[in-house]
């Protein structure tokens, strides 16, 4: 990892070294989850078999399981939006418009497609107009300077891109620091992928409002890193593809050449060796010519694959179960019948997802943490002030609200739940509209169990009230 910044001094190879082999894996995951598979083909076969070579690729089956692990872990955190709680009401109102109006969640989904396929994710946050603008960035782009001391320890964040106009490679840079960023623009020497020297600002028309140095007076970074699962010798996130990678590259081979197979045969035909023309009109390798010669006991016909399909299905359903193993995710996701997740319970399904709910959870301390960064830094830009709060966060799952009030129900028949308790537990509430469903429920509750008297004593056609003040009156007056 980088230490300094001396990296982007003139004479330096750009990219950095030490950096050289993230980037490389970043470029190789970026490929495999938008399904460019052919572009990294080599690299896939290398994984399994080092000394084969690329030949026939034309037709190989592309399974993007990539993809789908990556929307998987972002859906279970953001497809039922984390709530945000116990903040006075200023507050509350406040992240509930920097919410809605910067598209929040939806920009954390980005982040944490980003950390499934690289390892980690990137918030960025920049004032325009006096309001805050949060968005995600690319790891791509990114270059940590941690302390010499410390990996865990984050002193620069600089984020930099290389691009080409009027013919010159430029390399523009953004460097981090808490309380400052600096904007520089180098060019690059085509030949040697060296940084060749640093330029003014103002030497691209699209730079020359921007000032070298950028003042931002807030006591954090303005780029918020989201770290994937890591251990104590990497200060990044791991990410989830490279130890599927052999998996599912297993799994595209195998089905390219059964499927292939497949196809081959059912077009192969034997017959008669004077079928074939001399102008070759049937096609001599979709076709076996037989050597005596057609007859009425050997007529010609299509051969049959005698290859056992069972046990193609089972090496396939076998790399399936190390796939799950080694991706953490649930075959119960999967299951395109419903013949598993149609006649379990919601706790039961939850607990055959269990591993797979704890890795999203995991992820979701560290969304927490991250988030609240986000939400401070986006606060100090617009000149304001937060108290404290909570974010809660869900499981992404179908909410099953029956099952909760079966539950709460026999634990207050047992008298081991208050009402108060049962009605946050199964309507999923708190706070302010708790208090709220409690009174609505005790306000029916009383109206059931007052009856009206004269639903009781209905009236008739005559007014009995009349009739009995006439004899009331007689006796006053005697």
């Amino acid at each position: 990892m980088l230490d300094n910044l001396s990296f982007l001094q003139p004479g330096q190879d750009w990219l950095p070294q030490t950096e050289k082999d993230r980037i490389a894996l970043y470029d190789l995951n970026h490929s495999l989850y938008v399904n460019d598979h052919m572009d990294v083909l080599d690299v896939l076969l290398k994984v399994v078999y080092p000394d084969q070579e690329v030949n026939e690729t034309v037709k190989r089956v592309f399974v993007n399981l990539y993809r789908s692990v990556s929307k998987l872990w972002a859906d279970l955190l953001f497809s039922e939006k984390p709530a945000i709680s116990k903040a006075d009401k200023t507050t509350d109102s406040y992240l509930a418009d920097l919410i809605k109006n910067s598209r929040f969640w939806k920009t954390s989904k980005k982040v944490a497609i980003d950390a499934s396929r690289y390892g980690t994710g990137l918030y960025k946050i920049r004032a325009v107009e006096g309001k805050a603008v949060i968005e995600a960035v690319s790891p791509r782009l990114w270059f940590p300077v941690v302390n010499p001391d410390n990996i865990n320890d984050i002193i620069y964040h600089v984020l930099a891109f290389s691009f080409v106009e009027n013919k010159v490679q430029y390399l523009k840079v953004e460097i981090h620091s808490i309380g400052k960023i600096e904007h520089k623009l180098f060019i690059i020497d085509k030949n040697s992928c060296k940084i060749k020297q640093e330029v003014e600002l103002k030497t691209l028309d699209r730079y020359k409002d921007l000032k070298p140095v950028e003042e931002t007076k807030v006591d954090d970074f303005l780029i918020i890193p989201v770290c994937n699962a890591s251990d104590s010798e990497n200060g990044l996130g791991e990410d989830d593809y490279t130890d599927i990678n052999p998996v599912i590259s297993q799994i595209e081979l195998h089905l390219t050449k059964y499927g292939k197979d497949l196809e081959e045969q059912g077009n192969l035909k034997y017959g008669p060796a004077t079928a074939i023309d001399e102008d070759g009109q049937i096609k001599k390798n979709s076709y076996i010519p037989m050597l005596g010669g057609a007859n009425q006991t050997n007529p010609p016909g299509v051969v049959t694959w005698t290859v056992q399909h069972e046990a193609i299905k089972e090496y396939i359903t076998q790399l399936m179960f190390f796939f799950y193993m080694l991706s953490s995710v649930s075959p119960v996701l999967f299951d395109p019948n419903q013949t598993i997740s149609s006649t379990v319970s919601g706790v039961a399904l939850k607990r055959l997802m269990q591993r797979m709910l704890s890795k999203a959870g995991a992820l979701a301390e560290d969304f927490d943490e991250s988030i609240k960064r986000v939400f401070a830094v986006a606060a100090q830009l617009e000149g304001k002030t937060l108290s404290d709060y909570s974010i809660t966060w869900k499981d992404g799952l179908v909410d099953d609200i029956n099952e909760r009030a079966e539950t709460a129900q026999k634990a207050g028949v047992t008298t081991t739940m208050s009402r108060k308790t049962a009605v946050a537990y199964v309507q999923q509430i708190e706070g302010e509209a708790l208090e709220t469903e409690l009174k609505e429920i005790t306000t029916e509750e009383k109206n059931k169990s007052v009856l009206n008297v004269n639903d009781l004593f209905p009236n008739d056609e005559g007014d009995s009230d009349n009739e009995t003040e006439e004899p009331d009156k007689k006796r006053k007056e005697e």
